[in-house]
């Protein structure tokens, strides 16, 4: 077996793929992010698309979000939708901080 070489990019259309099913966040992330290689290496659409895609936490999400840069709308959207049906475990002592 050869070990791994090279490394190429997606397709535009491939990118951020689950972020592309949120019309009005890509409208705003593309406005932040105007040109493509600056959205597609982007840490912000990154984990948006991935915390959109089932990869984290509410928890995580919530101690981040803030830092993203989104109108208000949209942080609710992705808390919404992230954070629904989430059952966030509170901690009875000092001991979970």
């Amino acid at each position: 077996m050869l070990p791994f070489s090279g490394f190429y990019l997606a397709e535009d259309y491939h990118q951020k793929h689950t972020l592309r099913n949120y019309p009005a966040l890509m409208a705003e992330l593309k406005a932040i992010y105007p040109l493509l290689k600056d959205f597609v290496f982007s840490m912000v659409v990154s984990r948006l698309n991935g915390y959109l895609g089932g990869y984290g936490t509410c928890s995580g999400l919530r101690s981040e979000i803030a830092d993203f840069g989104l109108s208000e709308s949209n942080g609710k959207m992705v808390l919404d939708r992230v954070c629904r049906g989430s059952v966030e475990m509170s901690c009875p002592t000092k001991k979970c901080s």
